[in-house]
């Protein structure tokens, strides 16, 4: 896998397209592939066209989210952090933006402020650390509100992990204004692949010797897929990109002959999702920016579906992410 150092090196960094071949680099270097040629191609072939289609998307989806009610989106539920019956933490709705925020970047009618790392990915990784440290998780909680000069209201736990969550949020120098459709479109897409993921490892824990592509856990994908097709997205362009994009992962399936589930899984969680939820700041000269961006993003990835890695250490590079 590229170090840091590697990173920093890479030539032309700011550019999409390099930054998502080293998404693949570290992506090839995780994957277990018995057939990584196969692999490596459809990686390729699927990124080609992530990167060609977001402008169509963007376009269609941003007529469709402004048409109604005077251009307003419906606002989602009230940002919470809640406890299920088993005391696990989960959060609903998302954090508001300040005014403060809505002050220091003003955006023109049709564009969002976007985050470069995406908020759904700090919320998830944030809840998966709370999660995994219940018994530690109120007292770093309380120094990085202590440190950071967090304000918060209310004293609960709930209360401090919300007042983190709008913080994270709120930081400047992981938005810029840009389209908003683009994120909202391909953000469809997303969620429906990770419901399919988890689909079929609830469907390949229930018969453990299905691995080998042929075989029925495979099938069960590709049948998941197929029945996504016919699912409509905001508009008829946006569900052709999506209906394209579909295509290409059944042929990458179907070339990746001899791999077994976890394989074609990892593909599709570690390289594909990402390369759709991915983005950077595409204004010239931010090397130092995107390198660092990359490596938070990993961390991050790891933090929510593995552990190992303290939140709060990696939320301070994130705070200080470079500007350039």
């Amino acid at each position: 896998m590229p170090t840091t150092q590697d990173l920093c090196n890479f030539p032309n960094l700011q550019s999409l397209r390099n930054i998502e071949q080293l998404i693949a680099m570290q992506t090839r270097s995780q994957t277990r592939s018995k057939n990584s040629t196969h692999l490596r191609k459809a990686g390729k072939k699927v990124k080609k066209f992530i990167n060609k289609c977001k402008p169509v998307v963007a376009q269609k989806a941003r007529n469709y989210l402004y048409k109604k009610k005077g251009g307003i989106i419906p606002r989602n539920k009230p940002f919470s952090f809640q406890q299920d019956k088993g005391g696990r933490w989960f959060f609903e709705g998302r954090p508001e933006f300040t005014q403060k925020t809505r002050t220091d970047m003003p955006v023109k009618p049709g564009d969002h402020r976007r985050h470069i790392i995406p908020s759904h990915l700090l919320l998830d990784s944030f809840t998966s650390y709370i999660n995994e440290n219940p018994k530690t998780i109120e007292s770093k909680v309380d120094k990085f509100i202590k440190d950071r000069g967090v304000k918060h209201r209310g004293t609960t736990l709930a209360d401090k992990l919300k007042a983190v969550s709008k913080y994270l949020q709120n930081n400047e120098k992981n938005l810029f204004p840009e389209s908003g459709g683009e994120n909202i479109a391909i953000g469809f897409l997303t969620k429906d692949l990770e419901t399919t993921l988890k689909h079929c490892d609830s469907y390949f824990e229930s018969g453990k010797k299905r691995t080998k592509i042929d075989d029925e856990t495979i099938s069960e994908l590709k049948n998941k897929l197929k029945i996504l097709k016919q699912k409509s997205y905001p508009s008829a362009d946006a569900t052709k990109v999506k209906n394209n994009l579909i295509d290409l992962l059944l042929e990458s399936l179907d070339n990746m002959q001899g791999d077994d589930y976890e394989d074609v899984k990892l593909f599709v969680k570690e390289s594909i999702i990402p390369s759709l939820e991915l983005d950077l700041n595409k204004s010239p000269g931010m090397k130092n920016q995107n390198s660092k961006v990359l490596e938070i993003f990993e961390n991050l990835y790891q933090i929510k579906n593995r552990g190992g890695l303290d939140f709060f250490d990696v939320m301070d590079e994130f705070l200080d992410l470079p500007q350039k």
